[in-house]
């Protein structure tokens, strides 16, 4: 506020909002406010804070040190001497980590933190590169352990590998000049260094390709190519071309029946394509495109790999920057119910997580101040878009979200950073988390990570004034205790590989196999004021769906077929309905679902006003 209002004067004419805000320990604010009492034009003995009065303004007193949006800081002053013309305060910042938060030389901007053990001490470092090219490197204390320049500017996320096989981690980066080098992170120690004919536009990913020893950084480039480099030597292997002319190339890496796979997004003039590039025992390498998307103008975003339908294949995932989403097998096939189109602009990469604990794979969209979440089927999952508060004037998120069961309810949260200086974490039922948002010394433009330190849950953020935060989330909110994390970083993981990891798969649905629960059928918007409504409902099983629609009189007037082949088990399906041609009236429904064993029927009741 005071940044924003210096230069035009009158930092505190927002009396809602004010730059100086006086507290007294008495609780009311006398001093530019109204007033009822005439010793509240001067104040009074109750006013100051000290010992023989109140001595502490923290979270839990009145007052409080909330922001003036009612965020809680974490703030604690606790008056330590009784009054006097020098009086001893002590200042904590309760929920940081000791240490925390740091500061860099340079703003972070899109560049996002990662951690790993770079010295073989079993214990996780957290890394960060600014935008200027330099590595900071800290243990979980806050100490700095190392910082080196690794080249002169760095706007794309680095990556953590073993090169070696020593059991710790090399920093890998690709700057703005083209020039991707290896590092001992420990002693920021250069190692290689491989000359790419352009810019990158994709971080660096570190992968096993050719399935030789050691992973290899795979890295996209402006001029539409991906170009595959050994670590160790410096030396690019071999390339692979996505089209004529310069493009932006996004990449994510999984293995496809044992076969390492590179999956790319291309954003050129010519429109955008997704690909699959492989490379075969004998050498050879291919390049697969896997779809089209409809727009020409969009830019697309990192993809993510996993399955997200448990059917033991992979899909990939890949949307716009216009909210064309889609999720594509290896062969090329679209998953039933894609594409889906979110009617908003996208910023940042998607992420994959089972959100509502039925097995399935969501996939996790930032928007604009609101969070989508759309199941392995398309349909949006219950309770999303998440809306932040108005408030808080969000816009954009421009950070790609991290994941994690923090409470041991088998659901995950969902957290990430904004523009407004604040962190905002999020469940599945659509609320905020008790204790967030999280304030911030600046902007944050990249993914938080999520860690586990000493057994508690870390969240850390970087921001574009150059702060690093790191918060022990038990004291956040004390149930944020049992960490269960799922995408923990950029990337998911510190090899940048964007893809969720076969291990922490169910295997199976975990929902209900009630063939089609009565509280689970409903229409929304209900009542329908625009000419298009959808059915929603759980199929325990996969079913044929028949869906006749009757007016007040008795008189059919629309009938929906869905066919099993189209359905998911054990999870919500939906089904779309154009009332555009129907009359303003009550409508009564009759839903029916045809399984292997058995049928149900559920009645339910739509009105349309126009």
């Amino acid at each position: 506020i005071i940044a924003e209002k210096r230069t035009k004067g009158g930092i505190n004419n927002d009396y809602f909002q004010r730059g100086i805000d006086l507290e007294e320990a008495g609780g009311f604010q006398d001093i530019g406010n109204y007033y009822s009492r005439e010793n509240h034009i001067n104040g009074s003995e109750e006013d100051p804070f000290y010992v023989g009065n109140q001595t502490e303004f923290s979270p839990v007193t009145v007052p409080g040190s909330q922001s003036n949006l009612g965020t809680d800081t974490g703030i604690k002053v606790v008056v330590e001497s009784p009054p006097a013309d020098t009086m001893s305060v002590r200042i904590s910042f309760e929920r940081d980590l000791p240490g925390w938060p740091q500061r860099a030389e340079a703003s972070f901007e899109k560049n996002p933190p990662l951690y790993g053990d770079v010295d073989g001490d079993g214990r996780p470092e957290i890394l960060a590169l600014t935008c200027r090219g330099k590595a900071y490197v800290w243990d979980s204390k806050g100490e700095c352990l190392q910082s080196f320049s690794v080249g002169t500017s760095v706007f794309s996320a680095p990556a953590l590998a073993d090169i070696d096989g020593d059991s710790r981690l090399e920093l890998i980066v690709a700057d703005s000049t083209g020039v991707v080098s290896v590092w001992r992170s420990a002693k920021g120690k250069l190692l290689s260094r491989a000359n790419l004919p352009s810019a990158p536009s994709s971080s660096v990913l570190m992968t096993d390709v050719d399935q030789s020893p050691g992973p290899e950084a795979v890295v996209g480039a402006t001029d539409g190519k991906i170009y595959v480099i050994s670590p160790q030597r410096g030396q690019i292997l071999w390339t692979v071309s996505t089209g004529e002319g310069p493009a932006l190339i996004k990449i994510a890496a999984a293995h496809v029946d044992g076969s390492p796979c590179i999956f790319a997004t291309r954003s050129a003039s010519e429109g955008g394509m997704l690909f699959c590039i492989s490379k075969d025992t004998d050498g050879e390498v291919s390049i697969k495109p896997l779809y089209q998307f409809a727009s020409a103008s969009g830019i697309l975003r990192r993809p993510v790999v996993g399955d997200i339908d448990l059917d033991g294949t992979p899909e990939v995932v890949a949307l716009s920057s216009e909210g064309e989403v889609v999720a594509v097998e290896p062969d090329g096939c679209l998953e039933p119910g894609f594409p889906v189109q979110v009617d908003d602009t996208i910023f940042c990469s998607p992420v994959l997580g089972d959100v509502d604990g039925d097995g399935y794979l969501e996939i996790i969209v930032s928007g604009t101040d609101r969070i989508y979440a759309l199941g392995c089927g398309g349909a949006l999952a219950a309770n999303f878009p998440i809306r932040l508060p108005f408030r808080d004037k969000v816009g954009h998120i421009l950070s790609s979200p991290v994941l994690a069961d923090l409470d041991g309810d088998r659901q995950l949260e969902i957290l990430f950073g904004s523009s407004v200086d604040k962190v905002y974490a999020v469940n599945q039922e659509g609320g905020l988390l008790p204790g967030f948002p999280l304030t911030t010394v600046g902007s944050v433009l990249c993914s938080p990570i999520l860690l586990s330190i000493d057994g508690k849950p870390g969240l850390g953020v970087g921001t574009d004034r150059g702060f690093l935060h790191l918060w022990d989330l038990s004291k956040v909110n004390p149930e944020l205790s049992s960490p269960r994390i799922i995408w923990g970083m950029r990337g998911a993981t510190p090899q940048n590989t964007n893809s969720y990891p076969d291990s922490l798969l169910s295997g199976t649905p975990l929902g209900s196999k009630m063939l089609l629960p009565p509280a689970s059928v409903y229409c929304y918007p209900n009542p329908v004021h625009s000419g298009k409504a959808t059915f929603r409902f759980y199929l325990g099983e996969k079913a044929n769906v028949n869906i006749k629609i009757f007016d007040i009189m008795g008189q059919q007037v629309a009938e929906l077929e869905k066919p099993a082949a189209q359905t998911r088990a054990q999870t919500d399906n939906e089904l779309e309905w154009d009332t555009s041609g129907l009359a303003s009236g009550l409508y009564l429904c009759r839903v029916e679902a045809t399984g292997d064993s058995e049928k149900r029927v559920v009645f339910l009741k739509v009105a349309i006003c126009k």
